[in-house]
């Protein structure tokens, strides 16, 4: 099934990208999901984040968020399994970071980074992050009390 899934994606990316059809990848994608649903054949998290990405970048807000869940409890058990590589392509904690920025999600994203800060105690891009983001977060708070 993932070579299904993947020439589907593949498909999909051309459309997305290439072909400059984004409704057309969305309608394959959409189609992959019919013919091998989620429910019934789980799909790795990180080709989730990857055809979560896709429809982000499709223009498919809902479809993106409907794919948040599952990349979100991948990313965490891969972090709560000591899977981090802050170099990967698929580091969690960049993925869910990524997520959260798109979210505007301050509290998860400044969580996020302050138990990463706990690793990397000196690096001061990492702590700067993280005080822009406080700024932010108190900003955000102040414009919806």
């Amino acid at each position: 099934m993932l070579n299904y899934r993947i020439a589907f994606f593949r498909l999909a990316l051309y459309y997305g990208g290439v072909g400059k059809e984004p409704e057309r990848a969305v309608s394959i994608l959409d189609r992959m999901e019919q013919i091998i649903p989620r429910t019934k054949v789980p799909i790795a998290w990180e080709l989730s984040v990857e055809i979560m990405n896709l429809y982000y970048r499709s223009g498919r807000v809902d479809r993106f968020v409907g794919f948040i869940s599952e990349v979100e409890a991948g990313a965490r058990a891969a972090i709560a399994a000591g899977n981090v590589d802050p170099n990967s392509v698929y580091s969690p904690i960049r993925i869910l970071y990524n997520i959260y920025d798109i979210q505007r999600d301050y509290p998860k994203m400044l969580e996020l980074l302050r138990s990463l800060a706990v690793f990397y105690p000196t690096d001061t891009g990492l702590r700067n992050r993280i005080n822009a983001l406080e700024g932010m977060e108190k900003e955000a708070n102040k414009q919806n009390p």
